[in-house]
Parts: structure tokens; sequence; C-alpha cells
């Protein structure tokens, strides 16, 4: 039987039967499954015997209609107030609504399993590593990736080729002009797909995606924490906004979608992109390991999420300004700095001449005399304390300090790792070449 990997973008729905255990059966109700981007899972059910029949259920288990016949496995916080009663008669709800933390599409996770591999694809990650072997300049490019493994939370991490698409069925072909036999020759033809057993593709496109294998299992919420993990590294290195698209997992030999309300992108729209465009970004596929850069980096999310925040989430800039300040202080205190120097030291480390020189003019509107350390202090408690408000900053001054900040705390997180110099340069030249010629870059 073929099934088709559920994306996070867009909208879907899936009518099917449900109940609380693989052997309570018997005991299925009828439901509806849908899902969107800004609400994310919810399962409605008809209950009209009133017997409650999910009351005592953390997890879900279903058997969606169609020809297929996919297994779902569905997980549920269960509470008063997470039951919406959509149609009633007397005191007894009919039609029920909840809502659904995540969903796996393709088998049952029951206790006994076990996902021992996660497969992770969003919209922007072509801009970074390509989409597909020849996607870089160099005709042998695809050999510079490395498919090298590295330690990440207890697992490994890898970049991994896999095409995208689904599994073939004979109602993917067309039959056109004068073919003889031809529905014997389509019986025929669904047979012969049948005997690959789930093992056939149709591609559509081809991806170099991070792969996550962990011997003892990954949990629901470790899959979470990986494509949480995978969007803040990819809008750190890329400067964008990045979305869930498609989670693959793996358990037993059996391959499913995982989907997340959590995960929902919500208004962040997948971005097409040129072929080639991660030229545009001097860190990628062809230039690093990136796998490797990934596990090095996710030991200092701590720090690195004041950059991603600033990325992905909405917010005031007052507030992410605080949040950078905020990541000044924590680098300054790991690399051993004293308190009189927790803002001017990492500027004068991680910040090129030209940048700092940037940085200083925006501070000299202000506070010309002080050192940059003080206004900086001035700065983050102009936005903290309300009674402080002495700094009349401009939306434009407050963008170009944020992106500058950005750079900085990026740059620290970067020396970290087994990350050239020369790239580390060249990046922070890439995302401050808004603000400072490359001319400039170089002095």
């Amino acid at each position: 039987m073929s099934q088709k990997s559920i994306s996070h973008s867009g909208e879907d729905e899936w009518w099917g039967t449900f109940f609380s255990s693989p052997d309570q059966i018997e005991n299925r109700v009828a439901g509806q499954l849908t899902y969107d981007q800004y609400r994310g899972l919810k399962l409605n059910f008809s209950d009209v015997s009133g017997k409650e029949p999910f009351r005592d259920s953390k997890v879900i288990f279903g058997i969606l209609g169609g020809p297929n016949r996919q297994r779902v496995t569905l997980d549920i916080t269960l509470d008063g107030e997470q039951i919406e009663f959509l149609k009633t008669y007397g005191n007894n709800g009919i039609e029920k609504s909840i809502y659904v933390a995540w969903a796996i599409f393709g088998f049952w996770y029951t206790t006994e399993a076990k996902i021992s591999a996660v497969h992770f694809h969003q919209s922007n990650l072509e801009q970074l590593i390509g989409n597909d072997p020849d996607g870089f300049e160099n005709s042998n490019a695809n050999r510079q990736i490395s498919e090298q493994s590295h330690s990440y939370r207890d697992g490994l991490v890898s970049t991994n080729w896999r095409p995208l698409g689904k599994y073939a069925t004979a109602d993917d072909f067309v039959v056109f002009d004068e073919v003889e036999n031809v529905i014997e020759k389509r019986e025929a033809l669904s047979l012969a797909l049948a005997e690959f057993d789930h093992k056939i593709f149709l591609k559509t496109k081809s991806n170099l995606h991070l792969a996550y294998e962990r011997s003892e299992g990954i949990s629901p919420t470790d899959i979470e924490q990986f494509s949480n993990d995978v969007l803040s590294f990819i809008s750190v290195i890329t400067g964008l906004k990045s979305a869930t698209e498609l989670v693959r997992v793996t358990s037993d030999g059996k391959h499913g979608s995982f989907v997340s309300s959590q995960l929902a992108p919500a208004s962040i729209k997948p971005i097409s992109v040129l072929k080639n465009a991660h030229h545009l970004h001097p860190i990628n596929g062809s230039t690093c390991d990136l796998a490797k850069l990934f596990a090095e980096w996710s030991t200092f999310t701590e720090i690195s999420t004041a950059v991603s925040a600033s990325i992905r989430f909405g917010g005031t800039i007052e507030m992410h300004l605080v949040f950078l300040l905020t990541a000044l202080e924590a680098i300054n205190k790991f690399d051993g700095g004293g308190d009189r120097e927790k803002y001017e030291s990492p500027v004068t480390k991680y910040l090129s001449v030209a940048a700092r020189q940037k940085l200083k003019e925006i501070k000299d509107q202000f506070e010309p005399d002080n050192e940059m350390g003080k206004f900086l202090s001035n700065l983050r408690a102009n936005f903290v304390h309300i009674n402080e408000n002495t700094i009349d900053m401009s939306i434009s001054d407050m963008i170009e300090t944020t992106d500058i900040l950005i750079a900085l705390v990026t740059n620290f997180v970067l020396s970290k790792t087994s990350l050239q110099s020369d790239l580390i340069e060249s990046h922070q030249q890439h995302m401050l070449r808004h603000l400072v010629s490359h001319e400039e870059a170089l002095k």
C-alpha cells in the first residue's frame, strides 16, 4: 500500500476511525483529523452514546480512510478545557473536538515501538546546502558533501541525500493515445509496484537534509527539539526565517511522517529559491561539513537563541536588543572576562574593524563622550527601565544596531567551532553587507 509524505505546510484533512488502543478497535469511533499551519492538529469525532471513549487516553490510534488504510498515532493532552463540544443534545456532547500535540502517519507508535531515525527537510535548507547532488558549481562538488556522522544529543547527526516525492502507484501514470489492453496493463503495473513493498519512490526532486539517528530511540519530544535546533541553526547561518515542511521518521523498518502542532509554520511561508542560491552564503555544503558544524553549534544554543529568536519570532525590536545585549554578557562570562568589560570585550573580539566603526558611529549620535561598553550598558537600561529612557533611537538606528549585534553573537558561536577563521570572517562580511562595504570590511 502506498503512502504519501505529510507536510507541515498548507492544510489537509483525513477521515477515519479512531480508538484508544490497537487491541480495542471494536470500540472505534468515526472522526475527522484536520491540520493547518495556523491552528495545528485537531481531531473531531462523534460520541453519540456519550461514553467519552478517550477520557483516560493520552494517545489515540486510528486507521484513515481511502484505499491505503493508513495507520496514524495521535498524542493528546486530555483535560476538561481541551475538549470542545461542537454539537450537544441535552447534557451530552455528540460531536467533540480534541487538540492534538503531534501525529505520526504510517504506523502505530506504541510503547514497544522505537523511532531510530529522523530526516528533516525545511524551506530554506536548499539555500544553504543545495537541492541536488550536482547543485554546486564544481562538477565533483557532490563528493565534497561529507556523509560522516557527528555526536548530537546522545545520538548521531549527518547530512544525507534523499529524494522527495511519494510512494508510487499506478494512478500516478496517465495513459494517452492508443494502447491495447490498457486495463489489464494498468492492473499489471499496479501489481508490479506493489511487489516493491514501499521500496519504490516517485521522485519529484532531490534534497540534501539533516538526519538524526539514535540507537536507543528518539522520542517525539526529541524530534521537536531536533527540528527546532535545525530551524534555529539555519536562521542563524542564513539570516532567514525558516519553516518546517517535512519530517520523516523510521521505526522498525516502517517509514512515516511526523507532524507537530508546535512546529506548524504559521505565517512563515515556504520560500522558493533559485538553483545555486546557496552560493550567496559563504557557509554551505561545499565549504564545510554542515552536520559537524550543526553538532558543534548545538552546544551553544542558549547563547545563539538571542539571534534565532530575533530572526524567527515576532516581538518588538527593543525586546530583541535586550536579548542580544544579555547574550553579550553571557559571551563575556564564557570567555572569562570581568564585569566591567561585559560589553566592550565581546565587541572588540568578535566584530571586524569596519563593523566596530559602524557601531561607533551609531553610539556617537547619542553618547559621543562615553566608551562603547558604557553606551551599550545605558542602551540596555534604556529599554529595561522605564524611567531611564534617555537614548531616543530611531527605528533605523535600532535595526542597524540589532544587525550588528546578531553578527557579533553569530561570530562568537562560529569561533568556538572547527570552522576556518577566513570563512567566519567572510560570513560576517556577508551578514553586514548592507551596512559595511566589502572594501571597508577588508581594512
